[in-house]
């Protein structure tokens, strides 16, 4: 039991910058989420930033979206999705 835990804290001490990667790039994408919505509430853009505005997407970008989707996931071809603006 002594040499396993002499031999983790080794590993530990030679191999701790590579296992810390994956958490830095989790940590550097949840801080740089954080700075993006503190920036954008402070702006007062955050109403925007959470609320889809489909008036503005053109209905032939949506349609070649909802039927592309449907082509990848196996669902049938022949049902075409459409969208008409109101």
């Amino acid at each position: 039991m002594r040499k396993f835990k002499a031999l983790l804290k080794k590993d530990w001490h030679i191999h701790k910058k590579t296992i810390m990667i994956p958490f830095w790039i989790i940590a550097a994408f949840y801080l740089i989420n954080i700075i993006f919505i503190t920036g954008a509430y402070f702006s007062g853009n955050l109403d925007t930033m959470f609320q889809g505005n489909f008036e503005q997407v053109p209905a032939d970008t949506i349609s070649f979206l909802a039927n592309s989707a449907s082509d990848s996931s196996g669902l049938p071809l022949e049902t075409e999705v459409t969208y008409s603006a109101v």
